[in-house]
């Protein structure tokens, strides 16, 4: 139980915060001690406990950790792929399609033969129906003219029905990257993570005026051996990735996406930002000078004027590097790795 005023409060973790790898980690501020992380002996299990100083908060420092604990894994899953098969996602229905229903879309509306198709088998455990085709180009092209551009209606409500490969393959899609990074750049950096097998760019569709030109967006088709973070940095570009089963992660931290937690990475950058907003406010106030003007004054000064010293533009320009308080005001921000 947890006692307000005590020297120090406890609470327990469990294996959630397992992949602390230094135990006995402590964090503080300003040469005092907020926190620290000891083993749990004697339990049986992976657990540890936080021992946190009363001034800083309980609930505060649990978030902070169970959100910088977690990573993403370090290696993938991998099942050993169907041959010439593509799978039909269910998942995405609020209730199954019957039997019948799968039957008559494979047939009717994608329109493969009976000679086409060798098993039709429907998968309870990842709500799926696993297709198999008579030779993989008639798997592949399925899925190339289909995929997300039919609707079932279930209630009344429509709902797109998304096909893929069922091949152990993903389409990793890399958003934001400009025509200066070349494909084979962005296919170095991604065998970091799996294996390559076929890049190509997407093109505008024919409900837009611009149809048929590059959108800039890359698909690159990959057997995945390791997750890619929501945003990575390709020859000093920074870019979304993004594919199906991808663990969402924080854009500032790099670490798996905290809802709700306040990720400390941006709260830093943004208290640096309001630290300088507040500086040019103040450099832009002085004797009614607008910031442009200010500017001329800083060029004027260093062709002999010195009549306007007293506004000192010079601080527009400067960037605080002091830690920003929060409250209380005696506690500022600081930052443990993990």
């Amino acid at each position: 139980m947890i006692r307000p005023g005590c020297a120090s409060d406890r609470i327990k973790v469990s294996s959630l915060v397992s992949s602390i790898p230094d135990i006995g980690l402590r964090g503080g501020e300003g040469g005092r001690e907020i926190w620290r992380v000891i083993p749990e002996d004697g339990t049986g299990r992976n657990r540890f406990a936080i021992e946190v100083a009363p001034h800083f908060g309980v609930r505060k420092i649990f978030s902070f950790i169970l959100a910088t604990s977690k990573q993403l894994p370090a290696t993938m899953t991998s099942v050993r792929p169907r041959e010439n098969t593509f799978k039909v996602d269910l998942s995405v229905f609020p209730k199954r399609p019957s039997f019948e229903e799968i039957h008559s879309f494979v047939h009717d509306v994608m329109g493969l033969r009976i000679d086409q198709v060798k098993r039709l088998q429907m998968n309870h455990v990842q709500n799926a129906a696993h297709v198999k085709c008579d030779t993989l180009k008639t798997a592949q092209d399925a899925v190339e003219e289909h995929d997300g551009r039919h609707e079932i209606e279930l209630n009344k409500v429509k709902y797109k029905v998304r096909l893929q490969m069922d091949d152990s393959t993903v389409e990793v899609k890399v958003h934001d990257l400009s025509e200066n990074v070349r494909d084979e750049e962005l296919i170095g950096f991604l065998r970091h993570y799996g294996d390559v097998h076929c890049i190509k760019e997407l093109v505008w569709g024919g409900n837009f005026a611009y149809k048929g030109i590059s959108s800039g967006i890359r698909v690159v088709r990959m057997t995945l051996r390791k997750h890619i973070q929501s945003f990575v940095t390709v020859q000093q570009e920074k870019t979304l990735v993004t594919y199906r089963g991808q663990p969402q992660t924080c854009r500032h931290c790099s670490r798996l996406s905290h809802p709700g937690i306040t990720c400390t990475d941006n709260k830093k950058l943004v208290g640096q930002k309001s630290d300088l907003s507040d500086r040019l406010k103040a450099a832009q106030s002085t004797d009614s000078t607008s910031y442009a003007t200010a500017t001329k004054i800083f060029q004027s000064d260093h062709a002999g004027n010195h009549e306007f010293a007293s506004v000192e533009p010079t601080e527009v320009f400067t960037l605080s590097r002091t830690p920003v308080a929060i409250n209380p005001p005696e506690i500022q921000y600081w930052r443990v790795k993990l």
